[in-house]
């Protein structure tokens, strides 16, 4: 049983070749969209998430596969599952399957195209006798942008990405969600937008936000911060630039660009410091992006590690262990005590009673403290709240 929770495990966390369709399958399936690509063949690096073959026509015309298998959709489901406990606003739902992912990129990439915004022209989708969907689409000439020298994007080439997406955001109504160096390419007929894997067809304004924050610090690693900065704040309305400025930090980006910015010298407070100084606002306080901090998973854990040490120091205490200790406690003591803890109550009763405007009975509340100390021991990790 151990053996094949770890197996799976694996699996849904990295994937397995056995989640790929064989080419031969792949063939007959792009056969029926349409589409003749005799040499069909998987890339050499696959991502993971989903697989990925490309295959030149007859006639030239280049086009790419994406395969979602049953390993990719498992790992994808999982990933979301994660953001969705970890983040607000993850994006698509976790229960989504390999039908739902294909149909929803697809409406994105056909929603951008008549909005006549820069993307991977889709030719078609098809299901194969596996089970596996796919979604093919023309190969974008161009290079990605995290292949560019600082020296080859100049000011109107920054500028002419920002307004790519801008048009994403306005005239298509779509946030990417993966804006980073290797989904913006540029090329021939300007910038092109790839993978529309997290994308969201009726952004937030978080969502919305994280395109800009992502793209700000996409640009940055390459041509610095302040090359980056001028661009954006060039094109982008000082307004759109207002509300993203809150979440101009680590939290909003994909952990693959999060991992090239580690690696220069862009920092997401010198980003947000230098914005908030261009726009001569205030630095506002960071938006919330997480559900949790690790010092909640801390508190959790240590809390279970104190109960299981208070739990195994009162396993073997009884009735008839209670009734040995009281027999030989001191009455009068205990009387005491008792008094004293009802007096502590009463003190309660008279803070509670001094911030409260309307009149609050002295029974009722003093009795109702002591309950809340019991629910208290029940449940430590919360607050009780009184109504």
């Amino acid at each position: 049983s151990l053996a094949l929770l770890g197996v799976a495990a694996v699996r849904v966390a990295f994937g397995s070749p056995e989640g790929l369709p064989p080419v031969e399958r792949l063939l007959d399936t792009v056969q029926r969209i349409g589409v003749d690509v005799p040499d069909l063949a998987y890339l050499p690096d696959q991502p993971g998430m989903v697989g990925l073959a490309e295959g030149t026509s007859p006639d030239g015309q280049r086009y790419a596969v994406k395969v979602f298998g049953q390993d990719a959709a498992s790992r994808m489901r999982a990933e979301r599952v994660w953001y969705a406990l970890w983040y607000r606003n993850a994006g698509l739902a976790p229960r989504a399957g390999r039908v739902e992912q294909a149909q929803h990129e697809a409406l994105a990439l056909l929603l951008a195209n008549r909005a006549g915004v820069g993307v991977t022209e889709l030719v078609g989708t098809g299901r194969d006798a596996g089970g596996d969907v796919l979604l093919v689409t023309l190969r974008p000439d161009g290079t990605q942008l995290g292949e560019h020298a600082p020296e080859d994007l100049d000011e109107h080439v920054l500028c002419m990405v920002w307004r790519g997406l801008l048009a994403l955001h306005h005239d298509a109504r779509l946030a990417h969600g993966w804006v980073g160096p290797n989904n913006v390419l540029l090329g021939a007929r300007g910038v092109t937008f790839a993978n529309f894997d997290y994308s969201a067809t009726t952004p937030t304004e978080q969502q919305l936000a994280t395109d800009v924050v992502s793209l700000l610090a996409t640009t940055a690693t390459i041509v610095g911060e302040d090359r980056a900065l001028d661009a954006a704040t060039t094109v982008v309305d000082a307004d759109e630039l207002a509300i993203a400025l809150p979440y101009v930090q680590e939290a909003v980006v994909e952990p693959a660009l999060r991992r090239v910015v580690k690696q220069t010298d862009v920092s997401f407070g010198s980003l947000r410091s230098q914005l908030a100084e261009r726009l001569g606002v205030d630095e506002p306080e960071l938006q919330k992006v997480r559900r949790v901090n690790w010092s909640d998973v801390l508190m959790v854990i240590f809390g279970i590690i104190a109960a299981n040490a208070l739990i195994s120091q009162v396993v073997d205490v009884g009735l008839d262990t209670l009734l040995d200790t009281l027999g030989t406690a001191s009455i009068t003591w205990l009387v005491a005590a008792f008094g004293i803890k009802l007096l502590s109550y009463t003190t309660a009763y008279m803070g509670l009673k001094a911030v409260v405007a309307r009149p609050i009975p002295f029974g009722p509340t003093t009795l109702l403290q002591p309950a809340r100390a019991f629910i208290g021991l029940v449940v430590p990790f919360g607050r009780v709240g009184v109504d």
